[in-house]
């Protein structure tokens, strides 16, 4: 004959129990709020690079962290290097792009042509608007 136990119905044990474990999951998520980005990211990488990864591991006879190894080398040369070599250029062609910021200001907005304001139902308010952002200026915009 098996014996039962007492069940124990402390509701406020409970209570305080499901509370600190809500707890942790809010302060977790909070904790992880600036890299759930990064790690939506990194996982649509290695979902989508998973069966190439397992491909390479064939190929490395069964090795898993050599294929590792070999995979994160590979998506790194794939992401960052492209990445660095258009930071690189960037920041040598830096002076190039100020000025072209800076022409920006002086960009003038010439008045609509006359078919402009010959298209039925919208020219005339077009060509209105167009006029009025032409004759304020580029800093009217901002």
């Amino acid at each position: 004959m098996e014996r039962k136990l007492p069940v124990s119905r402390d509701i406020t044990r409970i209570t305080i129990a499901v509370l600190f474990i809500g707890m942790l999951i809010a302060a977790s998520f909070w904790v992880m709020k600036p890299f759930l980005s990064s790690l939506i990211w990194a996982t649509m990488i290695v979902v989508s690079t998973w069966p190439l990864m397992l491909r390479v591991q064939v190929w490395l006879k069964g090795k898993r962290s050599l294929a590792v190894m070999a995979m994160t080398l590979t998506l790194l040369l794939v992401f960052v290097l492209p990445f660095s070599f258009a930071v690189g250029s960037i920041v040598n062609n830096a002076d190039e792009i100020h000025g072209w910021v800076r022409s920006l200001s002086k960009l003038t907005l010439q008045p609509p042509p006359e078919w402009v304001e010959k298209l039925p139902l919208v020219g005339k308010k077009i060509s209105t608007t167009w006029r009025d952002i032409a004759s304020s200026g580029p800093r009217s915009c901002l």
